[in-house]
């Protein structure tokens, strides 16, 4: 008798589609642009917004929830200036009050609880508590600017006393330290500043005064930046 036939060897399973990082990864080295849906920032990426597939509405939804930031100056009808144009500005005209836009990109102190100092009133706060000295505290912070059209280009503004008061209107200042909620508050409005592309300020350039002396020391080169009659509006939800 015949020999029993063997069954057919089971067919070899379909080959797998590539991942999307691996046809990235092979269109990057082939010099040929990624697959349309690819994750990665190729030209597929444009699809999603930039982060991931599937994201983009939630992107957007947080976007939304954002706060908004905007400024309002004393005087908005200066002519609109960059940063490099406000420096070449003060160096001739100094003092000025010159309206600016500009990015903030951070602000110093570093540490957000040293943006407050203690202040110690003398004379009628003092003689208003029965000759005990009063305490108060104000701001004490340097906020640095960038060009928006030219990143290597910086100037550091100073903010502090009523000018930031006026700043961060709504959010008098205190003892960062032990005032947890301002502290919270002020470092979100802080961190928002420095994610907006940009925001208009009004600076007071001027020269410092002589060692010594009081007033502007017209021989004196260096000009310093205060932000002034500028008030920082916070728009939430």
């Amino acid at each position: 008798p015949a020999p029993p036939s063997h069954p057919p060897a089971p067919a070899a399973p379909p080959a797998a589609a590539p991942s999307s990082a691996a046809a990235t990864s092979a269109a990057a080295a082939s010099g040929a642009p990624p697959p349309a849906g690819a994750g990665g920032l190729g030209l597929g990426a444009a699809e999603s917004d930039g982060v991931g597939g599937g994201a983009a509405a939630g992107g957007a939804a947080a976007a939304d929830l954002a706060p908004r930031l905007s400024t309002s100056l004393l005087l908005p009808s200066l002519e609109l200036l960059s940063v490099r144009q406000a420096q070449d500005r003060a160096v001739d005209s100094a003092p000025a009050l010159l309206r600016v836009r500009a990015k903030v990109v951070s602000a110093f102190p570093t540490e957000p609880a040293l943006w407050t100092v203690r202040v110690d009133a003398t004379g009628a706060a003092a003689a208003s508590l029965d000759g005990r000295g009063a305490v108060r505290h104000e701001y004490r912070m340097v906020l640095q600017l960038q060009d928006v059209t030219d990143p290597d280009v910086y100037l550091g503004a100073a903010l502090h006393g009523a000018e930031a008061e006026t700043f961060f209107s709504g959010l008098p200042p205190c003892d960062l330290d032990e005032g947890a909620y301002s502290l919270a508050a002020l470092r979100r409005r802080v961190e928002a500043m420095c994610a907006a592309p940009s925001l208009e300020f009004l600076l007071l350039a001027c020269r410092p005064p002589p060692e010594g002396g009081r007033g502007p020391d017209p021989h004196h080169q260096g000009i310093a930046f205060h932000v002034a009659r500028t008030e920082l509006h916070w728009h939430s939800g």
